[in-house]
């Protein structure tokens, strides 16, 4: 019997102008990267941490590229 996690994504960007937080959920990985509180580029920082280790999302080692883990 396998483990089923659904996911979602939300935030609340608060009582700023644009939401610097950043999220990724996929097959393995689920990632939340908090944006920097109105700081120059937040969410540059943040969409950088996600695509950092997005990749990292892949198969299990020994299982098929596609494949439902």
């Amino acid at each position: 019997m396998g483990v089923v996690l659904r996911t979602g994504l939300r935030s609340d960007r608060g009582p700023r102008a644009d939401n610097e937080d950043r999220a990724f959920a996929g097959t393995r990985l689920l990632v939340v990267a908090d944006g920097m509180g109105g700081h120059d580029d937040g969410a540059a920082a943040g969409a950088a941490a996600v695509a950092a280790v997005r990749p990292l999302d892949g198969p299990a080692p020994g299982q098929a590229p596609g494949a439902v883990p």
